[in-house]
């Protein structure tokens, strides 16, 4: 046992606690409530088919598992989430050589408290499990090219076959990911071909542009007449047909000029052979080599694909719906911009719960891309692992951009975008630890680093040995980092006391200053003791420390405080605790009226989720629709009714005057309009869903640009930074109300007496 291996058992251990710990206290969202309600659908014997609205089979078939283990309930219904959430933590074990051993580390630890991972890694929605199976492709290819092994072949194929039958944001994992190997393997081998490649992507934009919009895609409820006419009009269309005469002319090009390149050869070896060991060119080159390594990963892609959209040979034609189904229902809700959030809704947010990822993440992406180019104009070295930090890198911009441009964008798809940016963060914090102290902890002996795979430049050297040139007191520098992460402290106490009496207190903002200074004055005292470089890295240890506390802060109260009271604008909406209070009490009551869950009740459309789930064990449940004629039946004891039902009818109260009403908060969400939409305009979006608010107010370019600098340029008012600290630290939301979505419960009055001696008691 080494003390690598103790830290990362450690953290695996806290990970699973935190994962697991309360999951059932807090009330079923309402794309819970959907997947839980169809997995015990599947649990119970009733089947599954796959619909493209609720994604892919992947997570209806763990929760049915989970269900069958370990019985249904709300907290059993994210079990899975819970588990693969931890194990996302451990994962960069797998990348001790690329990011260091201390940066794989700093990674667990950062997964570990992050609290965009935590809150969703409790959460039962697909994006646990995309991104845990994103991170094991991920890691799957790079270890493969450092060391070409079957074993990783075939984990890279059955997570890629996985991740294609959970959700279609696989659709943007493989096209970030194969788009940059393409790129990396082309710069190599064939430049030519990727000049080729940049001008194809100019002119299908140019034709895209010119050309007349494609037809709609059928989305909701298609028959399979609207979808043969739809397939007839796409592949008519003239954007569809110079599509494809431009891809034909694309690869008549190309194939010359990669023939010209293998010569006799022959393209595998005359294009692949030859390469160093342990790059991208020489991995690619042994896969294409090994037939059957080949063919059995596509077997088990092809395999996990067809028994999990198929329900395990239950739903043939799961098949094309798993496929052509859930790309075109998607396609079609990138224009239909569900929740009309603008283009700068996960620049807000990624800084906001995620800082650490965010700042360091993106100096790191800046300093790869340095790195590259001045490599490239022969001014120095590329850095350690520059294929696997140039792939972080843009794995990193991929994500951000798309998810950005995207129709339609939510808070769970945040966690696509902090994982590469903290594997990013990780590889610098790792380099600056390595780099202070001979962290002469050597978390792992000689012996450990010979079964890691070979860097992409055919180094074997392990990273974290320190030169003993770079041993200056290391306890200096712990003490240094200790000052510093003591003013931070300082710093936060300061700026509580001086923003919890309101804007007025912003006049003694300038106080702030002392702990700034002090932090400066320590760096720079200690830099002329050792040098500026050494200095640098004690300041970003320490100040990463204060961040990563922050990240346990934000992180504790979001997913156990208040993780179904939406003060965040990460939890965006939620199913109020009224919801569960009221199904305790339905309980009792049906418990003390007929001993068991046999309580008669009728529900409308607009309470049927998250309802639908909670009612599960109810037999005399019934649904009503959106609207009721006449009144209800006799032995009906509650009904629940939602507002749009009210407003349609609006003789349903006279109908229900045999029952008594009381209002309940159904759903309520975090109040976007006082907060964050104002940010800059959003052009995108019809005016009011952002500082566009009319349509007759300039939304060009430019006035995008200068609505952006009067948002940054308030910051500088120390009213406005207090109200910002406020925000961040305890979310204060100023006294905006929280927006609800409320509901009636109508209960019969002849057992009103009863239910009240539970409801008040």
């Amino acid at each position: 046992m080494t003390l690598e291996g103790l830290l990362f058992g450690v953290i695996g251990l806290l990970a699973l606690l935190t994962r697991f710990f309360d999951l059932g206290s807090q009330a079923q969202h309402h794309d819970e409530s959907l997947h839980s309600y169809f997995s015990w659908l599947y649990y119970t014997g009733q089947g599954y088919i796959h619909d493209p609205l609720m994604h892919g089979p992947f997570l209806f078939h763990v929760a049915a598992l989970s269900y069958w283990l370990f019985g249904d309930s709300d907290a059993t219904s994210r079990y899975a989430a819970a588990l693969f959430g931890a194990a996302t933590v451990v994962l960069p074990w797998f990348l001790r050589r690329e990011l260091g051993r201390w940066g794989a580390i700093i990674a667990s630890v950062m997964l570990l408290v992050s609290p965009s991972f935590l809150y969703f890694g409790r959460f039962h929605r697909h994006d646990v499990y995309s991104a845990f199976l994103t991170f094991l492709l991920f890691i799957a290819i790079v270890r493969f090219i450092g060391r070409p092994r079957p074993a990783w072949a075939f984990v890279g194929a059955a997570a890629w076959g996985f991740l294609f039958t959970n959700k279609e944001d696989f659709f943007i994992v493989t096209a970030i990911f194969g788009a940059g190997l393409a790129v990396a393997v082309l710069w190599t081998v064939a430049r030519r071909v990727l000049w080729l490649g940049l001008a194809l992507v100019v002119a299908l934009g140019l034709v895209v542009k010119l050309l007349p919009t494609l037809p709609p895609i059928p989305w909701e409820a298609p028959t399979n007449e609207a979808i043969r006419a739809y397939a007839v009009a796409l592949l008519t269309h003239p954007v569809v047909l110079a599509g494809l005469l431009l891809l034909i002319g694309f690869f008549i090009l190309a194939t010359t000029v990669l023939s010209r390149i293998a010569g006799d050869e022959g393209w595998v070896d005359g294009l692949f052979g030859g390469a160093p060991e342990g790059t991208l060119v020489a991995g690619l080159h042994a896969l294409l080599r090994d037939r059957r390594t080949l063919w059995t990963a596509a077997a088990i892609a092809a395999g996990v694909y067809t028994v999990l959209y198929t329900s395990f040979f239950s739903n043939i034609p799961g098949i094309l719906s798993g496929s052509f189904g859930a790309i075109g229902y998607w396609l079609a809700q990138h224009g239909v911009q569900r929740a009309y959030q603008p283009w700068f809704y996960y620049l807000l947010l990624l800084p906001q719960y995620d800082p650490l990822a965010a700042l360091l993440g993106g100096a790191g992406i800046l300093l790869t891309g340095w790195r590259l180019l001045a490599h490239r104009l022969g001014w120095g070295g590329e850095g350690p692992f520059p294929f696997v930090r140039g792939f972080i890198a843009w794995w990193a911009i991929g994500s951000v951009a798309i998810y950005s441009w995207a129709g339609e964008k939510m808070p769970w798809m945040d966690i696509h975008m902090v994982l590469p940016l903290t594997l990013m963060a990780a590889a610098l914090l790792g380099s600056a630890l390595e780099g202070i102290a001979d962290c002469g902890l050597r978390i792992a002996d000689s012996r450990t680093a010979d079964t890691l795979p070979q860097s992409d430049t055919g180094s074997s050297a392990p990273p974290s040995v320190v030169p003993q040139s770079a041993i200056r007191n290391p306890q200096l520098a712990w003490a240094v980092g200790g000052l510093i992460l003591a003013a931070v402290a300082g710093w936060f106490l300061g700026a509580a006391r001086l923003s919890a009496g309101g804007l007025a207190a912003g006049e003694n903002w300038w106080l702030l200053l002392a702990p700034l200074g002090l932090i400066v004055a320590l760096a720079t005292v200690y830099a002329l003791v050792t040098s500026w470089r050494r200095s640098g890295r004690v300041v970003l240890l320490a100040l990463a420390a204060a961040l990563l506390l922050f990240h346990v802060h934000a992180g504790w109260a979001l997913a156990f405080q208040h993780g179904d009271v939406p003060k965040d604008m990460l939890v965006y909406v939620q199913t109020s605790p009224d919801v569960t209070r009221l199904m305790g009490e339905l309980d009792e009551f049906s418990a003390l009226l007929t001993g068991g869950k046999d309580l008669p009740i009728l529900y409308d459309s607009d309470t049927s989720w998250p309802f639908q789930w909670y009612l599960r064990d109810y037999p005399n449940k019934q649904f009503m629709g959106d609207a009721l004629a006449e009144p209800p039946a006799d032995d009906i004891a509650v009904v629940l009714v939602g507002p749009d039902t009210l407003s349609k009818n609006p003789d349903l109260a006279a109908t229900l005057s045999n029952y008594a009403p009381q209002r309940y908060a159904m759903r309520w969400h975090f109040p976007e309009d006082e907060t964050y939409r104002p940010f800059a305009l959003a052009p995108e979006l019809p005016p009011g869903w952002s500082a566009y608010r009319t349509a007759d107010q300039p939304h060009g370019p430019l006035d995008v640009a200068r609505s952006i600098w009067s948002s940054l340029a308030a910051t500088a008012r120390p009213g406005e930074q207090a109200q910002l600290f406020r925000l961040l630290t305890y979310r204060d939301l100023k006294g905006a109300p929280l927006g609800s979505y409320d509901f009636t419960v109508y209960v019969r009055k002849d057992l009103l007496p009863q239910f009240n001696e539970i409801r008040y008691r």
